[in-house]
């Protein structure tokens, strides 16, 4: 047996929906529903955007990544950021520099 874990966003009628391709073949789906904590703004894994530009990191307002870790309840972030042909940025932001993507 081998474990898939994916990170669903619920549509706009509340269900969730599988990625795909899927291989053929027959399994058993096991979800886990596990509320974000209500003090934290955004959780490990989620998606975000640059609010503005972060001149010094050379990256600009709108950006898209992933949090990839949370600093003290929210204080901060580590956000991966992935560009086409680049290798992936790690950066360190404060609650303000992002929001949601």
């Amino acid at each position: 047996m081998s474990t898939i874990t994916a990170i669903l966003e619920p549509q706009k009628d509340g269900t969730l929906h599988l990625p795909v391709p899927w291989s053929h073949g027959r399994f058993w789906v096991v979800a886990r529903v596990v509320p974000q904590e209500e003090h934290l703004p955004y959780a490990e894994h989620a998606m975000v955007r640059l609010a503005h530009d972060l001149p010094l990191e050379g990256m600009s307002a709108g950006a898209r990544g992933t949090v990839v870790h949370v600093y003290d309840g929210g204080v901060g972030y580590e956000v991966e950021f992935i560009r086409t042909g680049e290798k992936p940025r790690l950066i360190t932001v404060e609650a303000t520099d992002i929001e949601p993507a």
